[in-house]
């Protein structure tokens, strides 16, 4: 039996969010692609923030947690938060691009090499 080739357009990128870092084999087409945006805030309450030695708050972004903030965030807040993302996500549809960062796409290739072994 004779097997045909199918060309099928893609219409959706995968995404992955993961807290390490992922490894897999890649190739510059995947480094290519890829993004990373590596996130180092940390929301803790005071006695956590008291507990961490000075070399784990070293380069992180710590934050103070506020327990209360789903309780205020009320349907005007949300409303409010809604308007201020409107234009850039009408910006998005219309133009069909996404302005993504440089430090971004290279964090994705730094992975890339790192799990090239």
């Amino acid at each position: 039996m004779e097997q045909q080739l199918h060309a099928v357009k893609l219409h959706t990128k995968f995404a992955l969010l993961s807290n390490p870092l992922p490894k897999f084999e890649g190739d510059n087409g995947i480094a290519r692609r890829g993004n990373c945006a590596e996130l180092k805030n940390q929301f803790k309450t005071d006695e956590e923030i008291k507990r961490m030695t000075d070399r784990e708050k070293l380069g992180s972004k710590i934050y103070k947690k506020d327990p209360d903030m789903i309780q205020r965030f009320d349907e005007k807040k949300k409303l409010a938060y809604i308007n201020m993302l409107l234009p850039y996500a009408k910006s998005f549809y219309e133009n069909k691009s996404l302005y993504i960062p440089a430090c971004i796409k290279q964090a994705f290739t730094d992975i890339v090499d790192e799990n090239d072994v």
